[in-house]
């Protein structure tokens, strides 16, 4: 208890000044000394501001503050970096300074300089020994965001008189005929409905002229609305949009027939194709939470999901394979979620979620074999509990039974069923309706394409196994040019038919080329990543047979994914034997189940009690840090 001969006053921090009560004087130091000073009352203010950060950014919400506040901060770096250059429609030249070399400059800048910082601090923090596994989550989470803005910022769509890393854009070409995705958008935005197909002179629809048309629209409406709420403060006025060529002083190349501001704001899409592949990033971190991986492993899933080059060239690309894998990951989440508790939210959520998915392009639908399985075991397992009574809690993963479980379960399979079908097959039943299109059609490619491949001259062996390596080795960068001639032409003899061969080269470069020496060196560091990954799988399963531990959650989602898109990608190649068939863009769900198949090998390595187990372990850990590094730094340069 605290003498009342002593008297606290406010703003003295604790401290206590005698009263002399004869004299009315206060002993000890004067008390206006004792007052906080201006710098005092800035430091608390600092502190207080710090504290709000951290309860946002690491609190029970962060979720809600970190999504919003990496797309206001993908707007400003735009802005900044980008949008000053629309007003002139990216006047580049082909000498040696140009508004692009400007441009790519600032953003290479910001992504040098995060890098920097970002490095400076781990390695502080390994110094000090204050480096945890938290810590090491944030830097990944925040170089992953960085570089995806770093690319969209430097990465037009249009450029050089064309697209620029795009898919099935069809940027500048017309909106009537052989549409792209940019007809589609453009025919939305200007018009607000969906556009017709490409049809005969007799009324009747032209699927072969009709392009991207077929795809289900969901994705572009999406963008046709970002549109329209960017054109709330952007306003480049109504003029032809065209290039200006320093070859050509004076002269102006149009792009289609759009105005400046309709190219301003096409332009701008780019922010919400990154803005969604960064999400995509927390969505696919949320996932790995869920299974029981330690935090030092997940690292390793994490700096893959981070750094795999597909998702950079996602952030720019405004076809449907960014949103529809975007939506199949959160419907995978939440098939998750609802696999463990149950719950009529995590039924909707991953209803809503598939269906959206589907929506934005059909073959999403693949998702649902995984979640499929993992209904159809629960709804066993609730039989089961039903019959037989409690096995073990842990078995059900705290999934909620309630008074009635086999009625509980139908009904939120019932819900699942009633949201999901409207959802997913809203657009191919529209497209049968209107267009008498067929519900499992692809635009196909007539045959001798210069990207057809002849099965006949190559047959299933060198397509489809691992071998023969040497198409690994007869370069860097795919090759898609494949058929030379009409009928009767021939093969390209530079081709590399093979699909794993062109699936890990596309993972790292899509179909384009880049700095010959850095590609190189990321390139050889994945070959040594794939095959590594084939020989942990094994590993893993070896592991599992020999322990007896096999886990069915753990099956069905990472070996029901990944057998999933094995066989897709099999049979989608010999439906549609085109080198565009091959592209990573497909079967980007491999990066998940690889991620994940690393982490639970690097666990058990930790348990192992032999030295190679040791050796493997820091060889992984190096190899994963070494490719994450290379990529970032090669898409950068």
């Amino acid at each position: 208890m605290i003498n009342s001969n002593f008297k606290k006053y406010p703003g003295s921090a604790g401290f206590f000044v005698k009263n002399d009560q004869k004299s009315g004087s206060l002993e000890g130091e004067n008390i206006d000394s004792e007052k906080p000073t201006f710098l005092d009352k800035t430091k608390n203010i600092f502190n207080k501001i710090c504290s709000g950060i951290k309860w946002a950014y690491l609190g029970k919400y962060k979720w809600w503050f970190i999504i919003p506040s990496v797309l206001i901060l993908i707007y400003i770096l735009y802005f900044i970096v980008v949008f000053r250059y629309n007003a002139r429609t990216f006047a580049y030249s082909y000498g040696s300074y140009s508004d692009y070399d400007v441009m790519k400059g600032m953003a290479v800048g910001v992504g040098g300089l995060v890098l920097g910082i970002t490095l400076l601090k781990v390695i502080y923090d390994l110094v000090h020994h204050k480096f945890t596994c938290d810590k090491a989550i944030i830097a990944i989470l925040i170089l992953g965001v960085t570089i995806r803005i770093v690319y969209m910022l430097y990465t037009p769509i249009y450029y050089n008189y064309g697209t620029w890393r795009q898919h099935d854009l069809g940027y500048g070409n017309s909106t009537t005929y052989y549409p792209g995705h940019y007809g589609i958008i453009i025919n939305i935005y200007r018009y607000g409905n969906i556009p017709d197909m490409a049809r005969n002179v007799d009324g009747s629809v032209n699927f072969e002229m009709s392009g991207q048309l077929y795809q289900p629209k969901l994705s572009h409406i999406l963008y046709a609305i970002f549109m329209h709420i960017n054109s709330i403060f952007v306003h480049f006025g109504t003029g032809s949009a065209g290039f200006l060529d320093s070859k050509y002083p004076g002269e102006l190349f149009p792009i289609d027939n759009l105005t400046m501001n309709e190219y301003a704001l096409f332009e701008m899409n780019r922010i919400l194709a990154c803005f969604i592949s960064c999400w995509t990033l927390f969505v696919l971190y949320k996932i790995s939470k869920e299974f029981k991986i330690s935090n030092s492993s997940r690292i390793i899933a994490l700096l893959l999901f981070a750094f795999t080059p597909v998702f950079f060239m996602f952030s720019t690309s405004l076809n449907n394979d960014n949103f529809s894998f975007f939506f199949g990951f959160i419907a995978l989440l939440y098939a998750i979620r609802w696999f463990k508790k149950g719950e009529y939210l995590n039924s909707i959520m991953m209803a809503v979620a598939l269906g959206l998915g589907m929506s934005c392009k059909l073959s999403i639908g693949f998702f649902a074999f995984v979640i499929g399985g993992l209904i159809i075991y629960r709804f066993i397992k609730v039989i089961k509990y039903s019959l037989d009574g409690p096995i073990k809690e842990n078995a059900y993963y705290e999934f909620k039974m309630g008074n009635y479980p086999i009625l509980n379960i139908c009904l939120q399979i019932g819900v699942f069923a009633l949201l999901v079908f409207p959802i997913g097959l809203s657009y191919p039943i529209y497209a049968k309706i209107r267009f008498d299109q067929p519900f499992n059609y692809v635009w196909l490619i007539s045959d001798y394409n210069w990207n057809w491949i002849d099965s006949s001259q190559i047959g299933f062996f060198r397509r489809f196994m691992i071998y023969p390596s040497s198409d690994f080795f007869k370069g860097i960068f795919v090759e898609n040019h494949a058929w030379i001639g009409g009928e009767g032409g021939y093969i390209d003899p530079v081709i590399q038919p093979n699909l794993w061969n062109y699936v890990l080269k596309s993972s790292l470069f899509g179909e384009y080329s880049w700095n010959y020496g850095l590609s190189a060196i990321l390139y050889v560091i994945a070959l040594i990543l794939m095959f590594s990954t084939i020989g942990f799988m094994i590993y893993l399963v070896y592991k599992m047979i020999k322990d007896k531990k096999g886990n069915i959650f753990n099956l069905l989602v990472i070996g029901g994914l990944g057998l999933t898109y094995l066989v897709l990608a099999i049979q989608f190649n010999i439906q549609y034997p085109f080198t565009c068939s091959m592209d990573y863009r497909y079967f980007v769900p491999f990066t998940l189940v690889v991620g994940l198949c690393l982490a639970f090998s690097l666990d058990n390595l930790k348990e192992s009690k032999y030295k190679i187990a040791k050796y493997s372990s820091g060889f992984l850990i190096g190899l994963v840090a070494s490719f994450s590094l290379f990529s970032y730094v090669l898409y950068l340069a």
